[in-house]
């Protein structure tokens, strides 16, 4: 897999572009329903371990959960990321059990939050080999349930559709609501969100860990027991990557 950066990656980004961004991918996971198949696999990983509490990690400005968390068995839901930004006004006016933790959380470095089942939306592949390991060892370390959910893929019918992601945020962009100055000047008049999003699309998709790959990374992490698959509901729903670790014993 390569290890080519992404812009959403680095603390140089302007704390504005990050923002577009993130924004632009919760609308999308909410709009095309992209992680509705996980909605199944998540709640017996909940029911399953009995917790009442969803702790995601790198949530950007909300992430796919604010969309989903109508729909999971958790009563809480706490949303986290290592560039803390204020949660939109849309996030902030929502259902009680969402809150936002100000401070920076570091996903490799979880302090231990008893009752609580970690996650991670489309964020897993930003971490190479050696983070991405440490971040299920935490997980292990504090008896913490742990599910990632991707949907890039590292495959060619996913990357050759990556060339109309330009059009893809043109399109997107002008649905949005509220139509904020600040998204429309950087997509329509300098385009350099649809720039920065198409290159951390096809960077996303090249860096996303096959299901073999995702088995690798738990091996000798004795303490969970993982599962890795693929993720359909039906057939105009993209596939899902997981990984699930949960506690045993």
């Amino acid at each position: 897999m390569t290890r080519l950066f992404e812009f959403s990656d680095q603390a140089w980004l302007p704390r504005c572009f990050r923002r577009l961004l993130t924004e632009l991918l919760e609308y999308q996971a909410a709009a095309y329903r992209i992680y509705w198949p996980a909605i199944p696999k998540l709640n017996e990983t909940l029911r399953r371990t009995n917790c009442l509490e969803i702790l995601d990690l790198c949530s950007g400005s909300g992430g796919p959960l604010v969309g989903l968390h109508p729909h999971l068995r958790a009563k809480r839901f706490t949303l986290t990321d290592r560039f803390p930004s204020p949660p939109r006004v849309t996030l902030r006016t929502r259902d009680s059990r969402l809150t936002w933790l100000q401070q920076p959380l570091d996903a490799r470095d979880v302090p231990p939050r008893p009752g609580a089942c970690r996650t991670i939306f489309s964020s897993f592949h930003h971490f190479g080999p050696r983070d991405a390991r440490r971040i299920l060892e935490n997980a292990v370390e504090a008896r913490a349930p742990i599910a990632v959910f991707e949907f890039t893929e590292r495959t060619f019918a996913r990357l050759w559709r990556m060339a109309y992601a330009p059009l893809i945020v043109l399109r997107d962009t002008w649905r949005m609501r509220p139509r904020r100055w600040a998204r429309v000047f950087w997509t329509y008049v300098v385009p350099l969100v649809p720039l920065i999003y198409t290159w951390d699309a096809i960077v996303s998709h090249l860096r996303t860990y096959s299901v073999d790959e995702l088995d690798a990374l738990t091996t000798g992490l004795t303490g969970h027991a993982w599962e890795a698959g693929k993720l359909a509901s039906d057939p105009t729903c993209v596939r899902v990557l997981y990984l699930v670790g949960l506690p045993t014993g």
